[in-house]
């Protein structure tokens, strides 16, 4: 699902698996996913992607999104999977998370501005490959 252009949001306590569309989170001036939400993308890369809008005139900037004591997995099928992806945004803090099951990255980012990681579990799946 999208969210977008809205004041202020909360995930708290939810499961979002197997979903076929990741969580994107476009232009967004406050948010939180926490309280053990669990997301999971099953046809779309990557899990929970945070961005400005691709349709917005001006572009305008994703900020104060927070994701913690959550579970963010990867069961994505294709080539590669990261759980969280984040350009353009600033910030984002991330902390007390289970990231897991990706094959490409954990946590993807670039053009973020006080970008806060800590106290997360980050666990990499290789991808079986056949000889």
């Amino acid at each position: 699902f999208i969210i977008q252009y809205t004041d202020d949001f909360t995930i708290d306590g939810c499961m979002i698996d197997y979903c076929d569309k990741p969580i994107q989170i476009y232009s967004q001036d406050g948010g939180t996913i926490c309280g053990g939400t669990y997301i999971s993308s099953r046809t779309e890369n990557p899990a929970i992607l945070i961005a400005k809008s691709p349709k917005a005139i001006p572009p305008t900037t994703t900020k104060n999104i927070k994701i913690k004591d959550s579970y963010i997995l990867g069961h994505y099928t294709g080539d590669t999977f990261s759980c969280i992806a984040i350009s353009d945004a600033t910030n984002v803090k991330i902390g007390g998370n289970e990231i897991t099951f990706y094959t490409e990255y954990g946590l993807k980012y670039e053009r973020v501005t006080h970008l806060y990681v800590s106290d997360n579990n980050f666990n990499f799946v290789a991808k079986v490959i056949d000889l």
